[in-house]
């Protein structure tokens, strides 16, 4: 009847009110601190952050305000709730076909011609006849008043059989459930299940020892996962089939040259039939190239398989003095390589010495490779040595000669050009410009007294030398940087055993080597997100503690939340990926989600000691056996919408991967403990409440 549907509607809402509102405001809690993370973490997730926020507080309201109403009209007792929907809709608009003919055969032709005239018309834009050509049925027919007959007949047998043909799926769907599935599930699996778990949650409820023997289970094994945390990384390795290859050569190499370097490496990656298109670009003394592999699911190799095979072909290329191969990722430094250590100080040549300590020391470690001791090659140049004494004899000053010196290399800047919000130089240069530069510098005629003149041979020496192209500062200190790129293996592993090798080199006073790269900004956001995670559970805490309006009980739903840790490590281990952020935000997101299904528990108990006047282990018991199936059902939900995600499938699924494997790992994990762990320490709490209370008493009396 009407009346009981709308007052199990209104029953079932009022019992489950403050339990969906709480679970609901933990999940949203945990978002929050996510979408202010700082750096490229945050900037990352932020939008995910909004989306799930805003779509989880819309599915609250749906869930409080429309879903009863709906229950209340159209709850069907018997299960075939969307066969009798769609019967009873279609039931009734035959009967308005039958009590208004005219009104049918109106809307009938109306149907009927509609698609005939869009058709028509249609057919006079070039844009779909070339859609039409290509259509199966336009090659056939193509004849505008049979095309426009078909269309119209095909969607009034559509308007009339729709109906049927969904209410006959969901006829064989609910038969299929009812009769086949249902019973194999419902009777057989899950009563299996239940009664499997509640003779462990008696034996547990009814033995202390047997509950001690099952926290120190707990804690051992929550302790091993500790000990066997994944490496960390930074993001995990993403195949987008893309690959830059930048290299140098040495000082000094033509345009020419460096291009020739650049076509035959070009010409190596061309040759691999994965390679889809190569873009290059040549310059002085380095070159770079863009290469675009086939789409991942038309090959077999990942992309570090073809730079794998690449890379052994171009180290026979003779005049490569640095390569480096890029895959674009998140995370990675704009310039340079993921592991880099940087060495600093004052004088150049001490630090060159301490790069290459670091060098010999690291180069065989497990897991790098393109490892570059930071030394680069001096620029050649020539350097003038005065006799000062030649010169102070001549009455010529040091920097006017210097000065004439450069304006015969560089030119003289005469003025500057300016077009719109453009600037230029002008320069002034010597005519014969063939002429080799350090010739004309030594001809170079310096005016005396008396109208004599002296070359700049005469009074100086010209000694070939190498100087520095290029000179790095952090902090006003010089930086020179041995670096490297992971190979098959976690960042923080490689960081962690490069530390080892380094920590003993002696370094003199104001010299010091730290880690920067994808190794310092992996460490910043490790520190953000472990600063949202406690934000997260302190919110959660905050929530549970105003519904239970008591300490005790949300702190122990809290205790889900550090041992869920279990599952993360087991499924991250188990699917051979390394601990990353994508993974830690995954644990920020079980800090809302694990404590769901012990809101639901731990309010049942209460309702149940407060209502039966039960004792806490039949409240516990009760409470176990009543959430059951709403537990596994809502765990199970989220397991199978985590499924595609965590197994990689989709475009760009890979770097959500990690995250997938946290939660469905965390929040399996959390829901036995949900079920077993949460009645154990409750029992254990509210005995020792009771033990203290009587303790206290007979010491007052």
């Amino acid at each position: 009847p009407d009346g009981d549907k709308k007052e199990l509607a209104a029953k079932a809402s009022e019992e489950v009110l403050m339990p969906v509102i709480a679970s609901t405001a933990t999940t949203v809690a945990v978002f929050l601190p996510i979408g202010f993370v700082p750096a490229i973490v945050g900037e990352i997730f932020f939008n995910m952050s909004l989306a799930i926020v805003f779509s989880l507080t819309a599915s609250l309201v749906v869930a409080i305000t429309f879903l009863p109403m709906l229950c209340s009209r159209f709850l069907v007792l018997d299960g075939m709730f969307l066969e009798t929907i769609i019967m009873r809709m279609y039931k009734a608009l035959l009967k308005w076909f039958r009590t208004h003919p005219l009104k049918s055969l109106c809307g009938g032709l109306s149907l009927f011609l509609l698609p005939a005239f869009g058709f028509y018309f249609g057919l006079n834009n070039p844009a779909l006849l070339k859609v039409l050509e290509k259509t199966a049925l336009a090659g056939r027919v193509f004849n505008p008043g049979v095309d426009s007959l078909l269309a119209s007949a095909a969607i009034m047998l559509t308007l009339l059989l729709l109906p049927l043909a969904v209410a006959a799926f969901f006829k064989i769907f609910n038969f299929v459930t009812a009769k086949v599935l249902f019973p194999i599930v419902d009777g057989i699996v899950m009563k299996l299940m239940l009664t499997i778990y509640l003779k462990v949650l008696r034996a547990l409820l009814n033995h202390w020892y047997l509950r001690i023997a099952y926290c120190l289970l707990i804690l051992v094994l929550f302790v091993g996962s500790l000990s066997m945390q994944p490496a960390m990384t930074f993001f995990p390795a993403m195949d987008r089939g893309e690959v830059t290859v930048e290299f140098e050569t040495p000082e000094g190499t033509s345009v020419e040259k460096t291009d020739e370097v650049t076509r035959q490496i070009e010409g190596i990656f061309l040759k691999i039939p994965e390679v889809s298109k190569v873009i290059t670009n040549s310059a002085v003394g380095k070159g770079t190239l863009a290469i675009k592999l086939t789409p991942k699911i038309e090959r077999v190799k990942t992309t570090n398989d073809i730079v794998r095979e690449a890379r052994l072909q171009v180290a026979t290329i003779p005049g490569i003095r640095t390569i480096n191969y890029k895959e674009p990722a998140m995370g990675k430094p704009s310039r340079g390589k993921s592991i880099q250590i940087e060495v600093m100080g004052d004088d150049f040549a001490v630090i060159e010495d301490i790069c290459l300590q670091v060098y010999e020391r690291i180069k065989n470690v497990e897991g790098i490779k393109d490892l570059e001791n930071g030394i680069k090659a001096g620029r050649p140049e020539f350097r003038l040595v005065f006799d000062r004494e030649k010169v102070r004899d001549m009455g010529l000053s040091l920097v006017k000669i210097a000065e004439m010196a450069r304006s015969h290399v560089y030119g003289t800047l005469a003025g500057k050009y300016r077009e719109k919000n453009d600037e230029f130089d002008i320069r002034v240069e010597a005519a014969d410009l063939s002429k080799d530069k350090i010739a004309r510098i030594k001809d170079l005629e310096i005016s005396l007294e008396k109208g004599k003149f002296v070359k700049l041979s005469q009074i100086a020496e010209f000694k070939p030398a190498s100087g520095y192209s290029t000179i790095e500062r952090k902090n006003n200190a010089r930086r020179l940087i041995v670096q490297a790129d992971p190979d098959r293996r976690a960042i923080g592993a490689i960081t962690s055993e490069i530390s080892e090798k380094i920590k003993d080199i002696k370094l003199p006073p104001g010299y010091t080597i730290n880690f920067g790269g994808e190794n310092e900004e992996m460490i910043k956001a490790f520190m953000y997100l472990a600063i949202a995670l406690v934000a997260s559970v302190l919110l959660v805490y905050m929530i549970m503690a105003s519904q239970f309006e008591s300490l005790l009980y949300p702190f122990l739903i809290m205790f889900t939340i550090p041992l869920s840790y279990i599952g993360v490590v087991a499924g991250l281990r188990i699917m051979g990926f390394d601990f990353s952020v994508t993974a830690m935000i995954g644990i920020i997101m079980l800090a809302g989600i694990a404590v769901n299904n012990g809101i639901i528990l731990i309010e049942y108990i209460l309702q149940r000691r407060r209502e039966n006047n039960d004792s806490d282990v039949d409240a516990s018991i009760a409470a176990g056996k009543l959430r059951f199936r709403p537990i596994l059902m809502t765990t199970f939900t989220t397991l199978l919408g985590m499924v595609p995600l965590a197994l990689g499938i989709g475009a760009g699924a890979d770097f959500y991967q990690p995250l997938a494997i946290s939660v469905s790992g965390g929040l399996l994990v959390s829901t036995i403990l949900t079920l077993t762990f949460i009645p154990t320490i409750f029992i254990m709490a509210e005995n020792s409440i009771k033990f203290a209370r009587s303790f206290m008493a007979g010491f007052t009396r």
